[in-house]
């Protein structure tokens, strides 16, 4: 489609080292594949505007996939994903984020809770040891 962009950049990242928590730890001498995608989605609606389709993917770690109105005010997330450490979901619209339950552990920030990713919607994030007998 003339005037849009598609783009796909890959790379092992070999070189590149990460000091951050595990799972995303890294040493510059071992690869850990990336690759950015953007492709186009068809042909647009006469009176939409064009959409496409994002896509992140950081080796078996992370996975990411929106679906996007490329609207003359800027790209407009419609709906989409992110997986970590298992394939990002697709919803049927807002964005939606699943991840193995052993990658994020549920953790509070102060007294702050940690709502998006650990599911604990409703209820503390830490739980607190019941005292048993007297």
């Amino acid at each position: 489609m003339k005037g849009f962009p598609e783009l796909n950049v890959t790379s092992n990242l070999t070189g590149l080292a990460s000091d951050l928590p595990a799972p995303l730890r890294k040493a510059a001498e071992s690869p850990l594949p990336l690759r950015y995608q953007t492709a186009l989605a068809g042909e647009p609606v006469a009176g939409q505007a064009p959409r496409d389709t994002l896509r992140i993917d950081l080796g078996p770690l992370l996975q990411v996939q929106y679906e996007r109105e490329l609207a003359e005010a800027g790209p407009r997330v419609l709906r989409g994903g992110i997986g970590i450490n298992e394939p990002a979901p697709t919803p049927s619209s807002g964005v939606w984020v699943h991840a193995s339950p052993g990658v994020l552990a549920a953790r509070c920030l102060g007294r702050r809770r940690l709502t998006a990713l650990s599911g604990c919607h409703r209820q503390p994030c830490v739980r607190q040891r019941q005292r048993s007998g007297g």
